[in-house]
C-alpha cells in the first residue's frame, strides 16, 4: 500500500528471492474503505485457491 494525494495504491506480488522483481499494480486511487475491501477480497482468493504455505509471488 502506498498512500498518494488522490488516496491509495494496492500493490501485490513482487519476489526478494535470488530473482527480486517489483510488485504489480492492482489498483489505485483507493479509498481507506476501497482499500480495506480489496485487500479483504485479495486474500480470500488466496486462501481459497492457493496450497497451504505456497508463495503468491510467481
Amino acid at each position: 500500500m502506498i498512500a498518494t494525494s488522490n488516496g491509495w495504491n494496492l500493490y501485490v506480488g513482487g519476489n526478494g528471492d535470488a530473482t527480486p522483481r517489483h510488485a504489480d499494480l492492482l489498483a489505485q486511487n483507493l479509498s481507506d474503505d476501497e482499500l480495506v475491501r480489496l485487500i479483504d477480497r485479495f486474500l480470500m482468493c488466496y486462501i481459497r485457491t492457493d496450497d497451504r504455505l505456497e508463495r503468491a509471488s510467481t
